[in-house]
């Protein structure tokens, strides 16, 4: 009813009515979920609606000081429920006549539940995690999620309903991540020439990352081989720096030059992408953010390489989140098939620019928080119309009390079985019949 709804109002575009819409997110730190958050408050500030964010503070703090945006620090540890973080949605609540709660994760999302049912207020969360629960989360009338990966995970394994799934993927900031970054200031402070072929992996440094890092400064030597004039930088920061500095500074001794750079993380991380010639992604985030900034994008995972992304691999990619370093069944993965596309992109600069101005091109239609703003906004606006009419109050509740028993039943027993916490650090494959067909991305 609530999809129907949306997609009757799509061709309507702006709204009159002003919504109260209320955002939580973990914290106001430097991560995707948290940027996407509050760069989505911050365009719907912008125009006529009150906007309001429940998180933890951090760095992006002060990104929403000087906009008109209500800010209220909480603590949003990953305990349910948080009475903390209840009690301060409540506060909120009372204060506020909020329309919509819009949230980001299963935690925050349980979290805010009751709250919500108690004012009759509807949910829009966003599931944007690369994980396959291991528990269900709760069948709201609509749920975002990044890929079709999860939202045909959570049909097939604990029956939701496929009208009961948005795909509004625009998540990233044009005004961070754009063509017209340079990156000049930072390839000088490296000391990297201009004459450089430069390849640049963003990323964490942590379990979900290292198997990808691992395998590119596997492949470091064989790349020189063909690229002379080679650089391969990582940037990022966490438990395995230290990993990722002896073995790049080894290889750089070995070869008796300096190929392998792992400056750390970056605040500006957008003119790390304006610096390379290809962008290495290891997930999501980093796809994306280097098809923003207009570069050749090709992927790669701790299962080796998983392509190019061009026109024609782009929506097989977009299935997967723009992440298929974690799935199974990849027959591309081999080095060699990485070298010959990598020694293909370095020989032709007509099909690196053909590339790029895909990436700008798809960027702009489909990623970019700005350009897609209004299909946010008609997804709220359906939803705000539906909670006028939803009568379905208990079974929220019902869904809250099964969900929140079911995920401390399998907390207790992976804790029996001593296996708490590991399914955070380990992947979790996707079930049976949704590996992709697997193609270079290259003709």
């Amino acid at each position: 009813m609530v999809l129907e709804l949306i997609i009757s109002l799509w061709g309507i575009g702006s709204f009159k009515n002003k919504m109260n819409i209320l955002y939580i997110t973990k914290s106001l730190g430097i991560g995707g979920a948290n940027l996407t958050t509050i760069t989505i408050a911050k365009e719907m500030s912008k125009g006529k609606h009150n906007v309001f964010i429940l998180a933890d503070e951090g760095p992006l703090k002060s990104v929403i000081s000087n906009l008109n945006i209500k800010y209220f620090p909480t603590c949003s540890n990953r305990r349910m429920p948080n009475l903390k973080m209840v009690k301060k949605i409540n506060e909120i609540l009372r204060v506020y006549k909020i329309d919509l709660i819009c949230t980001m994760d299963f935690e925050i999302t349980m979290n805010a539940l009751p709250s919500a049912w108690k004012r009759k207020i509807l949910l829009y969360p966003t599931y944007a995690s690369l994980y396959l629960p291991p528990y269900p989360y709760p069948k709201l009338p609509i749920s975002n999620v990044f890929s079709e990966e999860l939202s045909n995970y959570l049909i097939i394994k604990y029956g939701f309903k496929k009208e009961s799934f948005t795909y509004n993927i625009a998540r990233i900031d044009a005004q961070l991540f754009n063509s017209k970054v340079s990156g000049a200031i930072l390839k000088n402070t490296l000391n990297i020439g201009d004459d450089s072929f430069i390849l640049v992996m963003v990323c964490r440094q942590d379990q979900l990352k290292i198997g990808g890092i691992r395998m590119l400064i596997n492949f470091a030597k064989d790349l020189y081989k063909l690229v002379p004039n080679i650089k391969i930088i990582f940037f990022g920061d966490g438990r395995y720096r230290n990993e990722i500095l002896e073995k790049t500074n080894k290889i750089n001794l070995e070869l008796g030059k300096k190929i392998l750079f792992a400056p750390g993380a970056i605040l500006n991380i957008s003119q790390a992408y304006a610096m390379a010639d290809i962008v290495v992604a290891n997930g999501a985030r980093s796809a994306l953010e280097g098809l923003a900034c207009g570069k050749p994008v090709i992927s790669m995972g701790e299962n080796g390489f998983c392509g190019v992304l061009n026109e024609k691999s782009i929506e097989s990619f977009r299935k997967f989140n723009y992440d298929k370093g974690r799935l199974l069944g990849n027959t591309i993965g081999k080095k060699e098939i990485l070298l010959e596309t990598v020694k293909k992109l370095y020989e032709n600069e007509s099909l690196r620019k053909k590339l790029s101005e895909f990436s700008e091109k798809y960027s702009e239609e489909n990623l970019t928080i700005q350009k897609n703003i209004s299909k946010y906004e008609i997804t709220y606006n359906g939803l705000i119309t539906l909670s006028k009419e939803f009568k379905n109050w208990y079974f929220l509740k019902y869904e809250w009390a099964k969900c929140l028993f079911l995920y401390y039943f399998y907390r207790a027993r992976e804790k029996i079985l001593k296996r708490e916490g590991r399914w955070r650090e380990e992947l979790n494959y996707p079930v049976g019949g949704l590996d992709p067909e697997w193609e270079s991305g290259l003709i």
